[in-house]
């Protein structure tokens, strides 16, 4: 049936600790009969579940694109960076408890421990300036996002590409020519550009384990739809040819602390037009004085996560440093209701 009964046997420390359990599957109800004692062990059971089932972890990310210079078309060297830089040490520290120093750390995921998070360089923004010396460096996005502890999150960066596909619908006659035709367009959008899910899991001693798994997708061109009934009435309908790049990691992070995830690289392709002024925008001669050019630009996508355990997520309280965010008067003090002007010579109740 839907209700279950159990007896509880004695356990190996108190021979004594007799008990029933009566379990309502309908009701969604535990009745628990026992002595003082496991009740208490019961109550600090039930309490540590629902700590653990009521944090939350804040993630901030930011996601950064360096255009990398001729010298470092590999990547970048954060060997070099840890050596230059004195306000953060790096760090790989895996999932199973494996930890190795700054002096063989390697892309694509390692950990960056600030030695003073308060000062100048001890902040991400000091880190994304360092890379400068790989090439142009670019912030594409900065997200927050609060999850619930083993929930997963989505963080997005990408573009809506918008495309159509063609129907067409052709009527012969008895001689075998086009009579009618009725043609249909859908339209589609493909998500170009980050797709990142995150898991956090909260551990013992304020430490996460994160399961990251970022996809990047571009548009490399397009293709002709094959569709006989197009070709049939010469209609050319264009699909984009979409370049997928996903990897998945976990990682071991202490709440505060910043992990990094390199090593997602790629080509693009930038037409550039040169000419010579004036000269070059004449009709008809103008591409005497001027050429286009086609140059393959690598790019390294970096994105730095610091998940926050949130024990009590209030703006009063762990959330208090994005107070300053909110609008003044709101969401911050209790609505209180407007007050009538009393006019002279008049009480008010």
């Amino acid at each position: 049936g839907s209700i279950l009964d159990l007896d509880i046997k004695p356990g190996t420390q108190d021979k004594d600790a007799v008990g029933r359990v009566m379990i309502n599957r309908e009701a969604g109800t535990i009745t628990v009969r026992a002595t003082q004692a496991s009740h208490k062990e019961i109550q600090r059971f039930l309490d540590q579940v629902m700590s653990s089932a009521r944090r939350q972890v804040l993630i901030e990310g930011t996601i950064v694109e360096v255009v990398l210079s001729d010298t470092y078309q590999a990547g970048v060297d954060w060997k070099i960076l840890a050596k230059n830089a004195d306000g953060f040490d790096l760090t790989q520290n895996f999932s199973g408890g494996l930890t190795a120093s700054s002096d063989n750390v390697v892309a694509p995921n390692f950990l960056l421990t600030y030695k003073n998070p308060l000062s100048d360089i001890g902040n991400v923004l000091s880190t994304v300036k360092a890379l400068e010396e790989f090439g142009d460096v670019k912030i594409l996005s900065s997200p927050k996002i609060i999850a619930l502890n083993n929930q997963t999150a989505i963080l997005k960066v990408v573009d809506n590409r918008v495309y159509f596909t063609l129907g067409v619908d052709v009527t012969l006659n008895e001689d075998g020519q086009t009579t009618r035709e009725k043609s249909e367009s859908i339209v589609h959008t493909v998500p170009i550009g980050l797709v990142m899910n995150v898991t956090p899991y909260i551990g013992e001693n304020k430490e996460v384990l994160i399961n990251v798994r970022p996809t990047i997708s571009r548009i490399l061109g397009f293709v002709n739809d094959p569709n006989p009934e197009l070709a049939a009435v010469n209609v050319i309908s264009q699909v984009p040819e979409v370049q997928v790049r996903e990897m998945e990691s976990l990682l071991r992070v202490s709440s505060g602390q910043v992990a990094v995830i390199g090593g997602l690289m790629q080509d693009k392709k930038d037409s550039l037009k040169y000419e010579v002024p004036l000269l070059g925008q004449l009709p008809l001669f103008g591409r005497l004085f001027s050429y286009e050019k086609e140059e393959v630009v690598k790019t390294e996508l970096l994105i730095f996560l610091r998940p926050t355990i949130v024990e009590n997520a209030s703006i009063e309280r762990d959330l208090r440093q994005f107070k300053q965010y909110l609008p003044a008067g709101e969401m911050t003090s209790p609505t209180s209701l407007p007050t009538q002007n009393t006019p002279p010579g008049e009480r008010s109740p």
